[in-house]
Formats: structure tokens, C-alpha cells, sequence
């Protein structure tokens, strides 16, 4: 094959370039070949174009522009850029188009090798059983149900003796089948004539798919077929290859199943390409601990003719260090310096075999040039243990996965890398990879370790940092505010402590206030918070600042909320946990009132111990009225009601009622002073007030007269009483008016008895003394008339009635 012009097929040359290269059409043929394809790339298979294909599609860029003219040849240019070159240069490879009005041998067309073929046939067997073989070059099997074989090139005839092959006949990819003379499914009746005869394979469309024309009588138990087999001219074969290959010349150059690869001894079986019972294979891109001596290995060449010799090519980092031929041992030599010690690096090798026709695996053009080294089969040496790092920066506790990442490094590459979180050293069965993330909950202290391409092992490394997971958030906890009211804008609140299970553990808490027990109307506690939440440390209780208290006001209502962080940045809820039960600012203290009793004296029958009052509070409202009573009982000497009795101690006692209170005790004598005052519900407390000047006396006066010697005497009437309200007197009846006692009498005229008692302050009365006292002396004087005499006429009777007389001395 040439390369760079046009190739004129003819019956001479077409058939054995056809068997390797040749797509034949129903009308015309097209041969492409490449210079840089060696034979080895196209494969044995049946049919060689698929692999010639696939090598293009793998190996190369491949871009195509044909002009087809109907019987003309046209050269076609197709430039080739091997993959490993393609930043190096490109070359250009030509390939041939050839269009052929038809492809004949011996005037026979050879159908297009998709297509069975009538590879050969029996047309006077000693069996009396005739035979027609259809051969199937194609790369995959076909079905051909409906197909007509027919003796006859004119077509077929309709209800003759031709055989319409049922459905699901079908003749594998380069398989072959053959039909037999005979009655039934899939047997011809038509006779194969000894001398010229045209047998034809018919499409379902009555196209000619092949046809085979045999001339003269081959003699019994001589047969016709192609030769070459599939491709050839039609030639009388005294052996029949029934169902099989026909044979034929060797134009094929040998291929070498697998790759190369290299190996501690000769396999026992198998070939080396694919390491079948070799010690310690390894295929091509492996790589060698250099713990042995070590041979290159490669399969048995296939060719029909045989194999004559094999050559290889070994480049070590870019340098050919070996170019040899070995006769048949395809178990190669040894690496040279393996056993010794090779330095660590790239090995790259190619084989080549040569078969007896001097047909090369790789043609002469191909293996000369060696730039293209880096496709061939490559072998690392590598005597150095890989190093491995982990990501982790810190051990600090974290609450989303970690994603840990393992580095290998190494300088061939590294296999795998195994690690375990358990603190236990990890082998070759622990979990591998360099990437994972841990998910659950927990310190982990991750240990590590790789193996590079070759074996290489490195020791088992501890992380210097550990791994802490916790992604639960801690528990919500009530917050509580100490009553509904407050009387000091520093407001405290306080809270259990938050479970943070088995996680983190809380580090802090933040706090929260709202004028409205919702998040819109939280006060700006911390103006360096986005979201108005003020830190306040690991702490249970936490009291507004004198800035913070500044920011409230009288009367409004505030709830209170925290929530906990843990050391990994978990915070617990917000929006689930509960605020505080709300709690108001009042500041100003009530005011309370003494209504009863009022100042002034009291005796038991006055006062029985009972006083009460009344107290307001504006904002919070009044909790509770306190007071304490106080008697002074003599000067210097104080008692206070305990509550059952008097004693020396001060006692702060709770009235009954707020907004109306009172409370009773039982009085002793003595001047009181009750104390008293209120509180409201925020905590004031008003100022203690007082109450003096309630006088309880329930003894009444002690009282007593004297009588001057001299006439007429001179009466004078004493008592003993401390709250003295008044002395009073009368002559002569109990019953009359009381005149009040200011000062020493004098007796009057006559015999009078002179009544006279004593009054304190507290309305105790004494009891009534009376003495007689006369005094006669001259009268001279008549009494004066009396007034106002009045009279009152009855039946019988008359009433007169008159005022006293207001003369002194009037005796009746």
C-alpha cells in the first residue's frame, strides 16, 4: 500500500487488499489505509474495519471532506493528529478513495461485506446431498428471513423450487451457514448443476445480495469456492471447507492479543498478555515496588503463517535504553537493572512481532519513529512511600458535617488512602478515600495512612487535631421576670440552666426584650447586634445596665426571652422557646390615708381597738397596707401590738384590705401613734406616715372635797385624773342641771346637800358623792316673785306651774 496518490484496484491486486481494507459497496469500493496504523491496531476479527474505525475515533482527529464523482477516483486528504502530539505537530496521512463502477472477480461482483456472501458450494457430492455455504463478513450477525437462494441469476421463480429462509435465520458476525438440498424449512430443491450454473442470494426487494457463477464440471466430491476465503476468485477445491474458513494466501500481518505487561516468571498457561498463571502481572500503567526481578511479558502473536521473530523498544523517562529482537520466547527478557536496583521512574516498552511472509505487527515506518513513546506500554518504578496530610486546622467543635480531605502525595500516584475515626490504626480493610464527611454527633480523632501505585506503604499518622460534630441544637428554657410589676428600671431575669445533651455543652446566652412579647418590637439592647440580641455570657441571671433600664418606660409592659449557644455555634430555637410571663415598670409609690379613729379620747365603750384607712396606686396598683401600732403607756415607756399582745419590740403588721384597709387589736391606756404605709405591686413603698393623738382611757376619775372651818364654808372639790375633762356639781338633786366646777365654793344659805362628780377626756364619768353642808344666817330679804306662772284648767282640776323664783336665799 502507498500513500500520498491515487490506488487502481484490479482483479490482480483487490482481493488480498480487500481482506484487510476493502468496505466493498453494491457499486463501488472504498480502501482506506494509514501510514501511522500499524496492522497490530486493526485486529483479527472477521472484519477489520470496525477496529480500523475505532483506533481513528480513539487515536486521532479525524476530519473528512469527499467529493464523489460516479466513476471517478478522487484522492482524499485526511489529516491525523495523534493524541499524545497534538501540542507537538501534526502530520498529514492520506487516505484513498476509490470508486469502482463495480468490484468483479472472475465476473463475479463480491457484494458489499455487510452482506452474506455465497462463499461455496457442492454441486456433485458423493453423498448425492447438495450444499450451499453463505458466509457472513460482517462484524455483526444478521437476520435473513426472507432471503431467497435461488439457481438462477434472472430472479426468482414464483412457487419454483427456491428456499425463502424463515425468520430468525441467522448467520452470526463471521459465521457461516449452510443450506442443504432437502424438504422443509431452510432447504433449497433446486439442482446444483455439474456444469455452468449461477446460484443467487436475493434481498427481501429481489436485489441481488450475491451470487456465485461456476463454469464446467469439477468432478465428483469437488466443490467451488471462494478463494480467499470471503474475497477470492471462484476456484474447484478437491477438500471441501464446509462451514468453515476456505483459506488462502497470508497477507495478514500477526497481532498480539493484550498488552504487554511485566511479570516474575513464565507463565505456566495462558499467554502473558492477559497474565494468565503469572506471578505478580502487571498490565500496562502498573506499577513496581522494584522488590524482585521482574521480566517483560507479552501474549503469543496469532498469524496463520507463524511467527518468526518478535522485537522490543524500551524508553525510560524520554531515552531508548533497549532495542532487541527475541526469536519466539514472548516472555521477554529482564528489565535491565531490575535485579539490581532500577532507579525509580517511567519504563515504556513495545513489542512487535514478524511472521514468516514478513508481515510486522507494527510496519517499518512506524516502529523506526519512537517520539510517540507515551502510547506505549508504561511501567513505573517506585521504591518511595507516599506522604499523606489531612485538612482539619483546629479542634475546635464545629455544627455542620466536616469535610475532611486526606492529600496523598507521591510521585507515580497514589492507589489508595485508608483512615479510621475510632483512634484505632487503620489497615487495608478500614474505610478508604481521600474525600468524606462526618455527619454524626461526637469526637472523632481520625488516623491515616496511604499506599501509592506501586505498593508503597506509608507508616500510620495520627491527625494533630481531633474532629467535634454537634449539630443539635441546645434545649429552650423558660425565662422567668419576677412578678408582673417592677419598681426598678434595671430589671433582673433569670433562667435554668439549657441541656445540651451529650453535645458541645452551652457556651452562652443571649437575651432578648420586647415591648410586645414579639420579635418586631425588641428593644435595641445591643446596638452592635444585627438582630437586637444581647450577649450576656454563660450566666442564669442577667439585670438590665443603668443604659439599657434608660430605654424603658412607666407602665409599658416587657417580655423577656434567651436562648442558649453551644461551643459549636448551635443556638437553640428562637422562635419556639417561650417568652417571660411579662413584667411593667412603675417607679412611683402609693399613697395611703388614717381615717378612723380620728385624734382625740377614747374610752372602751368609744373605741375597741379598730382602725382602718384607704391607699391608691396609679400605675401597679396597691399590694398591701402595713402598720404598726405604738401606745405610750407612761412617759418614756413605749409597748407595740405584736399582733396578740403589747411588748417592747416594734412590729410591721398587714392590714386587711388595699384600696380599703383596716385592722383591729386590743387596746391597752395610753397615747397611741399608729404608723403606717403602703405598697404597691411593683415593690414601692410609701414613706411610713402616722397617726398620733388617739388616747385610750377606760379608768374613770377619782374625786373628792374639803370643807373650809370658817362660815360659811368654802368647798373644794379635787380629782385625780390625768385626762381631767371636767368637774360638775348641784345642790340638793342628781337630777337637775350639772353646773361645771371651776374654782373653790362658797356654801349658800341653808341645809343643802351638794352633789359632785368628775369627767375625763375619754368620757369616763365617776361616781356621783354628795355631802351636806348649812349655813343659816339672818334673812331680811324677801324673795323675789316667781316668774311666769302659768295655769291649766281640768274637769276637777286645776294645774298651776311657775319658775323658780330667782332669788338666793329661797328656802322652798
Amino acid at each position: 500500500m502507498s500513500f500520498g496518490r491515487p490506488i487502481f484496484v484490479t482483479r490482480a491486486n483487490f482481493a488480498p487488499l480487500s481482506k484487510r481494507y476493502c468496505i466493498v459497496g453494491r457499486h463501488f469500493s472504498i480502501l482506506v489505509a494509514s501510514a501511522t496504523c500499524p496492522p497490530s491496531f486493526i485486529g483479527t476479527s472477521k472484519s477489520t474495519r470496525t477496529k480500523t474505525f475505532l483506533f481513528f475515533k480513539s487515536f486521532i482527529s479525524l476530519k473528512v471532506f469527499i467529493a464523489i464523482y460516479k466513476k471517478s477516483f478522487y484522492t482524499i486528504t485526511i489529516t491525523l493528529l495523534p493524541v499524545h502530539l497534538k501540542n507537538l505537530y501534526s502530520k498529514i496521512f492520506f487516505a484513498i478513495l476509490v470508486v469502482i463502477a463495480g468490484c468483479f472477480l472472475s465476473a463475479n461482483p463480491v457484494e458489499a461485506s455487510s452482506v452474506p456472501i455465497i462463499n461455496e458450494l457442492s454441486p456433485y457430492p458423493q453423498d448425492d446431498i447438495d450444499w450451499v455455504e453463505l458466509y457472513n463478513p460482517g462484524d455483526s450477525s444478521i437476520d435473513i428471513g426472507g432471503w431467497i437462494l435461488n439457481n438462477s441469476d434472472s430472479g426468482p421463480t414464483i412457487g419454483g423450487p427456491n428456499v425463502t429462509f424463515t425468520a430468525g435465520t441467522v448467520i452470526p458476525a463471521g459465521g457461516y451457514l449452510v443450506v442443504e438440498k432437502g424438504v422443509g424449512a431452510n432447504k433449497f430443491g433446486f439442482d446444483l448443476k455439474h456444469y455452468e450454473t449461477h446460484v443467487t442470494l436475493y434481498k427481501p426487494d429481489l436485489t441481488i445480495a450475491s451470487k456465485l457463477i461456476y463454469i464446467g464440471d469439477p468432478g465428483t466430491d469437488h466443490f467451488w469456492g471462494l478463494y480467499p476465503n470471503g474475497t477470492g476468485i471462484v476456484t474447484n477445491f478437491a477438500i471441501p471447507t464446509k462451514g468453515a474458513s476456505n483459506g488462502g494466501e497470508d497477507t495478514v500481518p500477526p497481532v498480539i492479543p493484550g498488552n504487554p505487561g511485566w511479570g516474575k516468571s513464565i507463565p505456566p498457561i495462558g499467554y502473558a498478555g492477559d497474565g494468565v498463571g503469572i506471578d505478580g502481572f502487571v498490565p500496562c500503567g502498573g506499577y513496581l515496588k522494584n522488590d524482585g526481578a521482574y521480566r517483560r511479558l507479552w501474549g503469543q502473536a496469532l498469524d496463520d503463517s507463524g511467527i518468526n521473530m518478535y522485537q522490543i523498544q524500551e524508553v525510560k523517562d524520554g531515552s531508548l535504553i533497549y532495542s532487541g529482537g527475541e526469536l519466539t520466547n514472548y516472555t521477554g527478557t529482564f528489565i535491565p537493572g531490575v535485579s539490581d536496583g532500577a532507579s525509580e521512574g517511567n519504563y515504556y516498552v513495545r513489542v512487535r512481532a514478524i511472521d514468516t511472509y514478513g508481515n510486522a505487527s507494527i510496519s517499518d515506518a512506524v516502529w523506526a519513529d519512537t517520539s510517540p513513546y507515551l502510547s506505549w506500554c508504561k511501567m513505573t518504578i517506585d521504591i518511595t512511600p507516599p506522604a499523606t496530610t489531612d485538612s482539619l486546622l483546629d479542634s475546635l467543635w464545629r455544627k455542620e458535617d466536616v469535610l475532611v480531605n486526606l492529600t496523598c502525595s507521591d510521585n507515580f500516584g497514589c492507589f489508595n488512602t485508608y483512615y479510621t475515626l475510632d483512634g484505632e490504626n487503620p489497615t487495608n480493610f478500614s474505610n478508604s478515600g481521600t474525600s468524606f464527611s462526618v455527619t454524626t454527633d461526637g469526637i472523632y480523632n481520625l488516623k491515616y495512612f496511604s499506599v501509592d501505585n506501586a505498593g508503597n506503604s506509608e507508616e500510620v499518622k495520627t491527625s494533630a487535631n481531633v474532629i467535634k460534630l454537634d449539630k443539635t441544637k441546645p434545649n429552650n428554657v423558660p425565662t422567668e421576670d419576677f412578678g408582673e410589676w417592677a419598681n426598678n428600671p434595671n430589671l433582673t431575669f433569670q433562667w435554668p440552666e439549657s441541656l445540651d445533651g451529650t453535645g458541645s455543652g452551652v457556651s452562652y446566652y443571649q437575651f432578648w426584650l420586647s415591648t410586645a412579647g414579639n420579635e418586631t418590637n425588641a428593644l435595641d439592647l445591643d446596638s452592635a447586634s444585627p438582630n437586637k440580641w444581647k450577649y450576656v455570657g454563660n450566666v442564669l441571671t442577667y439585670t438590665l445596665t443603668n443604659e439599657e433600664a434608660a430605654l424603658l418606660s412607666l407602665g409599658s409592659t416587657y417580655y423577656a426571652k434567651v436562648k442558649a449557644v453551644d461551643n459549636a455555634g448551635n443556638t437553640a430555637n428562637t422562635y419556639s422557646s417561650s417568652w417571660s410571663d411579662g413584667i411593667r415598670l412603675d417607679t412611683q409609690t402609693p399613697s395611703s390615708l388614717f381615717t378612723s379613729p380620728s385624734a382625740g379620747f377614747y374610752n372602751a365603750a368609744g373605741w375597741s381597738g379598730d382602725i382602718s384607712g384607704t391607699a391608691t396606686d396609679v400605675d401597679s396598683g396597691v399590694s398591701k397596707v402595713e402598720l404598726k401600732v405604738k401606745v405610750v403607756t407612761a412617759p418614756g415607756e413605749n409597748k407595740y401590738w405584736n399582733g396578740a399582745d403589747f411588748d417592747l419590740s416594734e412590729h410591721w403588721l398587714t392590714a386587711a384590705g388595699t384600696g380599703a384597709w383596716n385592722y383591729s387589736f386590743t387596746p391597752i391606756e395610753g397615747d397611741y401613734v399608729i404608723y403606717y404605709k403602703a405598697y404597691d405591686n411593683a415593690g414601692n413603698i410609701e414613706t411610713a406616715n402616722e397617726a398620733s393623738g388617739i388616747v385610750f382611757d377606760k379608768t374613770a376619775p377619782q374625786v373628792s372635797h374639803s370643807l373650809s372651818s370658817v362660815s360659811p364654808a368654802t368647798i373644794t372639790i379635787s380629782a385625780v385624773e390625768d385626762n381631767l375633762d371636767k368637774i360638775e356639781y348641784q345642790y340638793d338633786s342628781e337630777a337637775g342641771v350639772w353646773l361645771v366646777y371651776s374654782q373653790p365654793l362658797i356654801s349658800i344659805e341653808g341645809g343643802h346637800t351638794f352633789y359632785y362628780r368628775a369627767l375625763d377626756k375619754a368620757g369616763n364619768t365617776s361616781s356621783t358623792k354628795s355631802f351636806v353642808v348649812k349655813f343659816l344666817q339672818e334673812d331680811t330679804e324677801s324673795p323675789l316673785p316667781v316668774d311666769n306662772l302659768r295655769a291649766e284648767a281640768f274637769d276637777f282640776l286645776v294645774v298651776l306651774e311657775w319658775d323658780f323664783s330667782p332669788s338666793l336665799d329661797v328656802d322652798y
